[in-house]
């Protein structure tokens, strides 16, 4: 899975754009941070972005060329 064009450029990712691009639900998301998939976002103005990397981490993931959990821990 790629990102969409739109995102290239992108450094953090909001929980709007995570739903965009994966086209799941704010409660999949949630299980996927808490299940480490998407690594732990960063908090600015209560709000949550994530990292590029972990995005593209569970970009692989997805895409099964990496069956184990994205290794998040930074």
């Amino acid at each position: 899975m790629e990102l969409p064009d739109k995102f290239q450029n992108t450094a953090y990712f909001s929980s709007c754009n995570i739903r965009e691009i994966f086209q799941i639900s704010d409660m999949t998301r949630w299980r996927w941070t808490r299940d480490g998939i998407l690594g732990s976002p960063k908090k600015r103005n209560g709000r949550n972005y994530y990292p590029r990397q972990a995005v593209l981490q569970a970009c692989e993931w997805i895409d099964g060329t990496d069956n184990e959990k994205p290794d998040t821990a930074a």
